[in-house]
Order: structure tokens, then sequence, then C-alpha cells
């Protein structure tokens, strides 16, 4: 544990991210909780912990610039928890809810944050485009968060709505991303939105390549989005 703390520390230096030993430690602890739970249920293909620590731990980190301390922050399709437990625990001062489809995940998510005692975080297990709809999540966060692998219009729509004005939509995806920007085509509009920044980036000490594309709320968004899931099915294939 000693090694995987140093190499910690030495990715954090990289990315000039200054976290206290308990968050650090707590980071570790959640890797733990998620590998555990990955022998029984598929939660990531990423074992090795090096590459664990750099592809879900350093990569969620890249977009806290983007996360005010005291945010109010949703990660729609959370996952294993990335970014939305990292996030947490990096900006203790945030209030976060864990969004996933999938019950199994978010009982793990549910079961995790209560192990590693988080304030603030919220799970909640149902479908992006129903919660958004509901007045209780409906631009009512600061900051929207997604590291799924739908197309980045698809995200879009599910994701803007619940961005209050003048907040963002941060979507993290794996490589660059000009050519789904450009399927966005006017959606961003349509949505209130205007897209802010554009950022490649890379993971220190790796080949692997990010892009951070983050859209500020301008407008409410009008009721009929997000449309309904056979419809996105068809729009964006």
């Amino acid at each position: 544990m000693t090694d995987e703390l140093n190499y910690l520390k030495h990715k954090l230096d990289s990315l000039q991210i200054s976290l206290t030993d308990v968050q650090i430690a707590e980071m570790l602890e959640f890797k733990e909780l998620v590998l555990d739970k990955n022998k029984v249920m598929n939660l990531t293909a990423i074992t090795e912990p090096e590459k664990f620590i750099d592809l879900h731990i350093i990569d969620s980190l890249t977009i806290l610039k983007y996360i005010p301390q005291t945010a109010s922050v949703i990660d729609v399709g959370s996952g294993a928890g990335f970014p939305g437990v990292i996030l947490k625990i990096a900006a203790p001062g945030t209030q976060v809810i864990l969004l996933d489809s999938l019950k199994k995940r978010t009982d793990f998510l549910t079961d995790s944050v209560a192990k590693l005692r988080l304030e603030g975080v919220s799970v909640l297990n149902g479908r992006a485009e129903e919660f958004s709809k509901l007045s209780d999540f409906r631009e009512k966060f600061d900051v929207a968060v997604s590291r799924a692998v739908a197309k980045l219009p698809l995200l879009c729509e599910y994701c803007i709505p619940y961005v209050k004005k003048d907040g963002l939509f941060v979507a993290m995806k794996s490589r660059s991303a000009e050519e789904e920007l450009s399927q966005c085509g006017n959606l961003p509009e349509e949505l209130g939105c205007i897209v802010e920044k554009v950022e490649n980036i890379k993971l220190p000490g790796l080949d692997e390549e990010r892009t951070l594309i983050s859209f500020r709320k301008k407008d409410t968004t009008p009721p009929k989005f997000p449309r309904k899931n056979s419809v996105l099915k068809k729009l964006y294939k």
C-alpha cells in the first residue's frame, strides 16, 4: 500500500493537486472496495493497481478544476463511482449525487459511501432521462459530469437538463471529440447552453488522451428535453 500511496502522490504532484493524507487514503480505500466487489461483479476491467490509479483516480481528478468547492454536483451514469466518489473525496464541501441505472451498481455505491463515511452524497437508481424530468432534480445542480461512453449528443440531452442557469456540464471523453461535437450541431443551444471550452489533455506519464468538453448553461432547457429514450437511440445510433 505504501508503494501505491507514493505513486498516487507523485501523480497528484504532476497535476498540481494538493490533497491531505486522509483524502489520499480514502481514494485508495475506495480502490480496494471497487476491486474487492469486482471479484463477484463486473465493475472494471482495470485491476492492476497503478493502472487503476491512473485510469480511474487520476482521470477523475482531471475535472476537479471545474468543480467549485461547495458545488452541487450530479454524476450521470456513475458506474463504479468515477468520477463522482473521487470528486467528493477531493472536494468534501460539495454535495454529490451518484446516478446510475443498474441497481447492483447503486447498491455497491451506497455501501461504499457508508464504509467511507462520506457525508453529503446521495445515490440514485434510475434512468437519467427520467430523473431530469422531476422538479426536485431539473436545473438544480451547479455542475453535471459524465464519464459515460455514450455519444456526446446523447450525453447533452441526458445531462444538461440537470444544470441550473450559469452552471456547467462537463463531458469526459476518452479521445479527441471534435467529430462528436460536430454531431451535436445546434443541440447545445437548443438545450440552453454554449460550448465554453474544449480541453485536450494527457494523463501524466501516459499516452492516454482525454478531452474535456464544458458547456455553460445560459438559458432554461425547454420542457421537451430530454426526449424519450426510444427517440434518442434512433437519433444517435
